[in-house]
């Protein structure tokens, strides 16, 4: 293999389980994805870029989805990774907020992102 065949190559960043996870966390796919991408934007007041918003949603979906207690504690350990430097406590709550009613709005209504909007302080779908 040449030089610029290694380098031209594109990783594949989601094997198939990942892959499954996306279908069932976004039905509507890469508008579920933006949706929430916008939400991140507006709780941290357009403090980062889009694709790190985007990557800090699609993997805190992940994480608030997996079958262990989701709370602040879990939540801020999660972030504490690679982001929490951008968030400060109340944008945490916020966050917090946000991935509890996707999970509710998928778990019992079968909505998704795109479905899930503020109301005031709240979300309604």
């Amino acid at each position: 293999m040449s030089l610029l065949k290694f380098f031209s190559r594109k990783k594949n960043i989601f094997n198939q389980n990942d892959l499954q996870l996306v279908s069932d966390y976004f039905p509507n796919g890469e508008a579920d994805m933006i949706a929430g991408t916008n939400e991140v934007l507006l709780i941290l007041e357009g403090k980062i870029g889009r694709a790190e918003a985007r990557t800090i949603f699609i993997q805190s979906v992940n994480m608030s989805r997996e079958p262990l207690k989701f709370d602040r504690e879990r939540l801020v350990a999660h972030l504490s990774v690679y982001c929490i430097q951008h968030f400060n406590n109340a944008q945490i709550d916020k966050f917090q907020s946000y991935l509890t009613a996707l999970t509710v709005a998928n778990n019992i209504f079968d909505s998704s992102p795109i479905s899930v909007e503020r109301d005031g302080d709240g979300y309604i779908w």
